[in-house]
């Protein structure tokens, strides 16, 4: 896994020798780049299954991550998947 930029990652990293990444560091339309912090939609998009795993989720007016099921937030909260090693989301953090 590495960096590709503040919203997205390499799956593969630094083990292609010579490359930085599989697509060698363009990453455009590579298969292995991934959202850092992907919506469940997203995450469904991007694996082809349902994300059932813990969210973070904050409501626009208190700007704080709280984290738990996807079922103990209300409908205007923001949610993200929690299914990357990357943590909380930056408080100014959109979907891209």
């Amino acid at each position: 896994m590495k960096d590709i930029d503040k919203d997205f990652y390499c799956v593969l990293g630094d083990r292609i020798k010579g490359h930085s990444h599989l697509c060698g560091g363009i990453c455009t339309d590579c298969p292995l780049k991934h959202r850092k912090h992907p919506t469940p939609e997203q995450y469904k998009e991007e694996y082809g299954e349902e994300w059932t795993g813990v969210v973070y989720g904050r409501r626009s007016e208190n700007r704080k991550w709280v984290f738990g099921s996807r079922l103990d937030f209300v409908p205007e909260t923001l949610i993200v998947c929690a299914c990357t090693p990357f943590g909380m989301p930056d408080n100014n953090w959109r979907p891209v």
